[in-house]
């Protein structure tokens, strides 16, 4: 409320105050939005590194000739991601 009222001390007529406010509040909400996306990938990446999955072992080969092996949860960290946000 302080910087609402030192912004509309600056402004000249009321509906600079208002497009200033506008802007705040659409700023505010673009933060928001931010916070939710990241809070969902911090999310998704905790269950990630524990929910448990199995070891595959790839067809990919890394430089020495090797198979590289894969962790697979994926499947289980999505149905427990809808499962969580839809709940």
């Amino acid at each position: 409320m302080i910087l609402s009222s030192c912004i509309y001390c600056c402004c000249q007529s009321q509906a600079s105050f208002q497009f200033i406010i506008a802007i705040t509040m659409a700023t505010a909400s673009f933060a928001e939005c931010l916070l939710w996306v990241f809070s969902l990938y911090f999310y998704v990446f905790l269950l990630n590194v524990i929910v448990p999955g199995t070891l595959t072992v790839g067809y990919a080969l890394d430089s020495k000739g090797k198979a590289l092996r894969y962790y697979l949860n994926g499947l289980r960290v999505l149905l427990l991601s809808v499962a969580t946000f839809l709940g």
